[in-house]
């Protein structure tokens, strides 16, 4: 991360978490006590876990909704480890409707 600045001219929303990383970088000798903040920082740009959580709480929900229609469902089945494209965009729509919302309201 280059710059601070966001899309807007505004701070990025990562700023913070990448601030604190290469803070850490820079004064810990030992690049694994950083690690946790990498994380933090990879997530916030890339918004791996929550979309396998996302995906999860859908394999969930269609489960559950299996079950109560009566239709047999795999215990163990890991076909929605990730989520389908239609899935994704209603995630990513919903979170920039959300994200509109909060700074129109802020």
């Amino acid at each position: 991360m280059a710059d601070p600045e966001g899309f807007k001219g505004s701070i990025s929303r990562c700023s913070r978490f990448f601030s604190e990383y290469r803070e850490c970088m820079v004064l810990s000798p030992d690049i694994r006590r950083c690690a946790p903040l990498r994380e933090d920082y990879l997530e916030c740009l890339h918004n791996k876990k929550k979309l396998l959580r996302m995906a999860a709480i859908l394999a969930e929900a269609e489960r559950v909704a299996a079950m109560q229609q009566g239709e047999a469902v795999e215990e163990n089945s890991e076909r929605r480890l990730v989520p389908e494209v239609g899935h994704v965009q209603a995630m990513i729509d919903e979170e920039t409707r959300s994200s509109r919302f909060d700074e129109e309201v802020g």
